[in-house]
């Protein structure tokens, strides 16, 4: 039996995962869902990313494959950022951990720092809606609050590159929260990573396919369980290496620009095939938005 360690999003209850959770251990995966300090599991402090890292660090044991949702994903980035061989594989589902800089998210860390009246506007509750996927900001203690500022200002700190572990990264088209560039950005940060779409999915897909998410993450964990120095970037001389799996035909041959527009008509696809992009395809990855 495999075992996974679940740290959830910006969310006060894990209620909604539990059709996934069932479908899981109903296929033989033993869970351990993490109730996350502040949100899940109350208490009065105001966090930082180091005191989510310590937690993690003492919540999971070493060595084991651990998923990270959204917030739940950034703590765990920046756990292995800081103990590389902590995990033996990482999953991040639609996760956080990308800094962009934007008028959204200055005003949270201002709201967290100035007094009660603006934290109660409407528009301050929308706008933290739309950076944390979150409805429950009206009843939110102050605490997490400014738990929330910190979390956004720590993003400007991670260091990808730190990220060793092998990372297999879930992302849905339809998420507004942390929208597909994210993905890319990310995929692209990291030294180990492969990254799959989901047309249907949003950024809660525990809620919108909670049956096509709980198979995407059984097909991950068979290949993390398996992961030998091939899956961890070494080949058989011991020399660096990318893994390469991919579900449709590499298309070398062509030039990049046809390459480019074939592939960024599919992101808009509607398909439900999840689209696969892998490391030994980056060198031929246009930073305008054509990527494997």
């Amino acid at each position: 039996m495999i075992d996974l360690y679940i740290i959830h999003g910006w969310t006060y209850t894990v209620e909604p995962w539990k059709n996934t959770l069932r479908m899981l251990m109903a296929s033989g995966i033993n869970v351990k869902m993490l109730h996350v300090p502040g949100l899940t599991e109350p208490s009065k402090k105001e966090f930082s990313i180091d005191d989510y890292v310590k937690w993690a660090d003492r919540e999971i044991p070493d060595g084991a494959i651990a998923l990270g949702h959204s917030n739940g994903g950034r703590i765990l980035l920046n756990l292995c950022a800081a103990k590389p061989e902590k995990l033996k594989s990482l999953i991040l589902l639609d996760s956080a951990g990308i800094y962009e800089p934007s008028a959204r998210k200055r005003i949270v860390e201002k709201v967290a720092k100035i007094g009660k009246p603006l934290k109660k506007l409407p528009l301050v509750d929308k706008v933290f809606h739309r950076i944390t996927g979150s409805t429950d900001y009206s009843r939110a203690p102050e605490n997490m609050k400014v738990t929330l500022a910190n979390m956004l200002e720590s993003d400007k700190n991670l260091d990808f590159s730190k990220v060793t572990t092998r990372t297999f990264i879930l992302w849905g088209k339809k998420d507004t929260t942390t929208p597909p560039r994210q993905a890319t950005a990310m995929y692209e940060k990291l030294p180990n990573a492969e990254l799959k779409f989901y047309a249907r999915w949003t950024h809660a897909p525990y809620i919108s396919n909670p049956e096509e998410l709980a198979k995407a993450i059984s097909v991950v964990l068979k290949k993390a369980n398996g992961a030998n120095d091939s899956a961890n970037g070494k080949d058989e001389n011991g020399k660096s290496a990318r893994r390469a799996v991919a579900s449709r035909k590499d298309e070398t041959e062509k030039p990049q620009k046809d390459r480019v527009a074939k592939l960024q008509k599919q992101n808009k696809s509607t398909s439900a095939m999840p689209e696969i992009r892998t490391k030994s395809n980056r060198e031929r990855v246009s930073k305008t938005g054509g990527v494997i």
